[in-house]
């Protein structure tokens, strides 16, 4: 609009000048000069009048009107040090196009901090909605305001509907809740609880809350995690930590059982051998024959509580032949119907398909034989004895959960019940303890499962027990099946035979009084011996008399020098000599290492004199 009236100022300027030498021509040519200066005057005053006009008028509208067109302050640069009317109008410009510049540079500002926020909004809502961990915010009076979809999943909570925290918590565990939340100060952690889930169903929590400001109202953040599958871990965990505690308590008392059956042993060898001696001497004399057989009788008890001790140490000598599980199961079966009150029922469900294991014949029957009869004496009042087989296939999952670990492989599966008086937990932890027993003062060893466990771990097998107070008992068992036959090929000691005369025997053993009932005995059998204690001197003196002798008698175990050393000694002196190892017990594999070196026999103790007269008898003829 300026430049339009510009332009037209110019025009008429123009005309001004054209107009005034029109005048001045027309006064040269009319012939009046007077006038002349005037209207020259007239032309200059007019062009310097509207040279000021353009300079302080035109073009400062001029330099405004393209600022304004720009929108920007450059062009009114020049006006702003100038004092005049046009300097304060360019300096409002610039200060409204700072104005605005600022202004735009705010909007962009909070254009950046929106889309921050939205995306930190955005972030947080994916971590709070894809966090495994139940997180709502409550209300002081109970009403939930918001839930992520963990707690949808966890709890009953409908959609577009405010539910009330007491629908999730007993108002007795909220009034804990709030005194705990209050001795906190406002800020609880980790607080276990048992809240109400989907379907009324009750599981443990571990709670944490936190108290925030809402549009001037309180409210509570609360975290809730659902804790029942470590609980579970906990308790599988302490129940193999019980359970592995057991096992190496029963190891212990599996390794004191071994140890002191050699001494016990050998107290009833020398207690039985004297007995059998006046038994022989006397037998005339029929109380005394009585007596003797009475005390026989009593060592022959007591060698039998140190058998099952061996066999619950697992130390033993067990010959292991192919075994039908189901003939043996029906067999006590069959003897039990015989002897059982007609009260009590026995069932038998043998579905298994692969029945043979490698087992000893007499320990198999009599771990099914004990687990029988503890279950009958549980069931006072009658009930339901069952015996079932399956078969399984035990993988490594199944050792990791028991207290000691078995091989992979395919299992015979026998589970014997009853719905008699049950067992405690207590209980349940001890019944395989050796001498360990509920029964009444007199009326058991304690030693019938303890060697049940003995016999199952000699199988390679697992047993396991569940039982509940009032309702019942269950043995499992799980021993390795076989699909064929394998007989199992043991050295047979070579039997080097001898004049059938009475032979000298050189007894060496470090318990005198064994000592001197082995002499009596071998007196009394026709043969001449002499004992040695110590196995150095026994050493000494054969180096210079073993010609003398025609076999050695040798203990095992003795302080300072063990029988498999002396033997090894004895053999750099005569190499053809003949010995009998007696023990109290014997591993197998030191029963093998003794047959591969030559050993002749080896005896069991305690014995007596027809079965000393019976080694002898193989060994020498």
């Amino acid at each position: 609009m300026l430049k339009k009236h510009y332009s037209i100022i110019r025009i008429v300027f123009l005309l001004s000048i054209i107009s005034s030498f029109l005048l001045i021509y027309l006064i040269t040519v009319n012939g009046q000069p007077v006038l002349l200066p005037l209207a020259l005057f007239s032309v200059i005053g007019l062009t310097l009048t509207l040279h000021l006009v353009y300079r302080s008028l035109i073009k400062p509208l001029d330099l405004i009107a393209k600022s304004l067109d720009d929108q920007s302050a450059e062009p009114i640069a020049p006006l702003l040090n100038h004092y005049s009317r046009f300097s304060n109008i360019a300096k409002l410009i610039k200060h409204s196009f700072d104005y605005k510049q600022s202004l735009v540079t705010q909007i962009e500002e909070r254009e950046r901090a929106e889309d921050a926020l939205k995306k930190s909004e955005a972030l947080y809502r994916s971590v709070i909605e894809t966090s495994t961990d139940a997180i709502m915010l409550i209300k002081s009076s109970g009403r939930i305001v918001f839930h992520n979809s963990s707690a949808s999943a966890l709890f009953e909570i409908e959609a577009n509907k405010t539910p009330h925290c007491l629908k999730f918590i007993s108002s007795e565990e909220l009034r804990i809740l709030r005194q705990k939340f209050k001795r906190a100060e406002n800020n609880l952690r980790d607080y276990e609880c048992t809240l109400v889930g989907k379907g009324d169903k009750l599981f443990p929590a571990e709670v944490s809350i936190s108290g925030v400001w809402e549009s001037e109202s309180q409210c509570f953040i609360v975290i809730i995690k659902d804790i029942t599958g470590r609980k579970i871990m906990e308790f599988e965990k302490g129940r193999l930590e019980e359970q592995f505690r057991v096992a190496h308590k029963m190891e212990a008392i599996g390794q004191l059982a071994g140890g002191i059956s050699h001494d016990f042993n050998n107290v009833l060898g020398a207690i039985s051998g004297y007995a059998d001696i006046i038994n022989k001497k006397c037998s005339s004399d029929e109380k005394i024959s009585k007596y003797a057989q009475m005390i026989m009788s009593g060592a022959s008890r007591a060698s039998d509580l140190t058998n099952k001790l061996l066999t619950f140490s697992r130390r033993k000598k067990i010959q292991f032949i192919p075994i039908d599980v189901h003939h043996t199961l029906e067999d006590v079966a069959d003897l039990l119907n015989h002897t059982v009150d007609k009260s009590i029922t026995i069932e038998c469900l043998l579905k298994a398909k692969s029945t043979t294991i490698m087992g000893d014949t007499m320990q198999v029957q009599n771990i099914f034989m004990n687990i029988a009869v503890n279950a009958l004496n549980a069931m006072e009042n009658g009930g339901v004895l069952k015996i079932s087989t399956k078969d399984m296939y035990l993988n490594k999952a199944f050792s990791e959960n028991k207290a000691y670990e078995i091989a992979p492989g395919h299992y015979l599966n026998i589970d014997i019940s009853d719905n008699g008086c049950g067992m405690c937990k207590k209980t349940t932890a001890k019944i395989f303890e050796p001498f360990f027993t509920t029964k009444s003062k007199g009326m058991g060893t304690g030693l019938g499962l303890a060697s049940v466990y003995g016999s199952v771990k000699s199988h390679n097998g697992y047993i396991d027990v569940t039982s509940r107070l009032g309702e019942g008992s269950t043995f499992s068992l799980y021993l390795p099946c076989i699909t064929e036959n394998k007989n199992e090929d043991h050295p047979i000691p070579q039997i080097k035979k001898s004049e059938n005369s009475g032979k000298n025997i050189l007894i060496i053993d470090d318990e005198s009084f064994l000592c001197n009932a082995l002499k009596e005995m071998l007196s009394w059998m026709g043969h001449t011996s002499c004992c040695y204690c110590d196995p150095f001197e026994a050493i000494e003196f054969y180096t210079n008399n073993y010609k003398d002798f025609h076999l050695i008698f040798l203990d095992l175990i003795m302080p300072g020098m063990n029988g498999l050393e002396t033997y090894r000694m004895l053999k750099k002196i005569n190499p053809d000599l003949q010995v009998i190892i007696a023990s109290g017990y014997c591993l197998e594999p030191d029963r093998q290492e003794l047959l591969k070196e030559g050993v002749n026999y080896i005896l069991q103790k305690p014995f007596v004199s027809s079965q000393l007269s019976d080694a002898l008898q193989k060994v020498m003829g």
